[in-house]
């Protein structure tokens, strides 16, 4: 019988939230802690608890405030890259139908 602190694959997936294959691929790239018992894979939750918050990213100072006030216009405006001339324009509308 195994510890109740200790959660199997389909376990760990439903306290992550996410499909069972991305819990064996999180194994398979040793991105999360596990115990083998044998052949069986077993998680502890604060492991869990641990790789979720390693994904943490912080809001930058401001972020929030500035796309309420238009930050995300400036942002666009700022930006002299090619591959952003045209990001929020849309797709480019017909003139006449077609022949």
């Amino acid at each position: 019988m195994a510890s109740p602190e200790l959660l199997d694959v389909d376990g760990a997936a439903e306290y992550l939230g996410v499909p069972i294959v991305f819990v064996r691929r999180l194994v398979l790239e040793k991105r999360v802690a596990y115990h083998k018992l044998g052949k069986y894979l077993r998680f502890k939750p604060a492991d869990l608890d641990a790789f979720v918050e390693q994904g943490r990213i912080e809001a930058a100072a401001g972020a929030a405030a500035g796309v309420a006030a238009g930050g995300r216009r400036e942002i666009q405006q700022k930006s002299n890259s090619p591959l952003m001339k045209n990001v929020g324009k849309g797709f480019p509308r017909r003139t006449s139908a077609p022949s």
